[in-house]
């Protein structure tokens, strides 16, 4: 079943309408994102994004720094849908700088201990280029693996917007 999705995705047209975006993405994490194609009708991109965490009202924060090399088809156009959706999904890398308390759930909110994390990362979603606007929506879900704690992160849904330098 998974191959004939993969198959059936990879026969549309990879149409990424843009080659350079830079913009906020939710969180969590919230961050920056920046995003560059290989080519303007190619669907081969490189994403960096530096996001950040925060624990409440309490002084605790991560940072961590994603690169993901993806990949982005567009979607059948369906008048129901009345606009074209690009799907995109990925691979990559991250490393992190973060308190104790914000990897391991700890019971200590003092944000003494540090921890350097690193891991591999996925990521999944949809994607619409605005057609006079030069604007991207986009929604993605982005697990990945904390190798220093041996433990999967699967993040909720985020909201990236970007502005397309044409």
């Amino acid at each position: 079943m998974l191959l004939f999705v993969c198959l059936l995705l990879s026969s549309y047209k990879t149409d990424a309408q843009y080659f350079t975006a830079i913009g906020a993405r939710s969180g969590p994490p919230a961050g920056i994102s920046f995003k560059q194609f290989s080519h303007r009708y190619r669907g081969n991109a490189i994403e960096l994004m530096l996001t950040s965490y925060q624990i409440g009202n309490l002084d605790i924060f991560g940072y961590m720094f994603t690169a993901l090399y993806e990949h982005q088809k567009r979607l059948p156009y369906f008048k129901s849908l009345c606009y074209p959706f690009d799907f995109f999904y990925g691979v990559g890398v991250h490393g992190g700088y973060y308190s104790d308390y914000v990897l391991l759930g700890s019971g200590d909110a003092s944000g003494n201990t540090r921890i350097f994390s690193v891991g591999p990362d996925a990521i999944i979603g949809l994607e619409r280029k605005f057609q006079r606007l030069p604007l991207t929506l986009g929604v993605d879900i982005h697990p990945y693996y904390e190798v220093t704690i041996k433990k999967l992160m699967m993040e909720k849904a985020a909201i990236t917007i970007r502005y397309v330098f044409e």
